[in-house]
């Protein structure tokens, strides 16, 4: 299971690392006062108002998995990788497509 992450009202950041559960893993002022501190998800959110998750970069993986794949199989891909990549982090008309 991939740990999601979320920032509370704070700033502060909490890792899921069992499902349900957060523990503190960051603060937004650097403290480290209660860092590690585990709490329910519910509990959280009434404690810290409402959690917004961290959703990783989806689109810069691909770029770099592609990068990747170019380096290891492809060779002679040149350009073309380059067309596909732009596509990827700015959509057909250059413009990101949300989801």
């Amino acid at each position: 299971m991939a740990e999601r992450k979320f920032l509370d009202c704070d700033g502060d950041t909490w890792t899921e690392y069992e499902p349900g559960w957060l523990r503190l893993t960051e603060r937004a002022n650097g403290s480290t006062m209660f860092v590690g501190s585990v709490v329910s998800i519910e509990e959280a959110r009434d404690e810290h108002g409402p959690l917004t998750e961290i959703r990783p970069d989806v689109r810069a993986q691909v770029v770099a998995d592609l990068r990747a794949k170019a380096a290891r199989d492809w060779p002679g891909i040149g350009v073309f990788l380059e067309d596909i990549i732009a596509v990827v982090m700015g959509g057909v008309d250059g413009k990101p497509v949300e989801g």
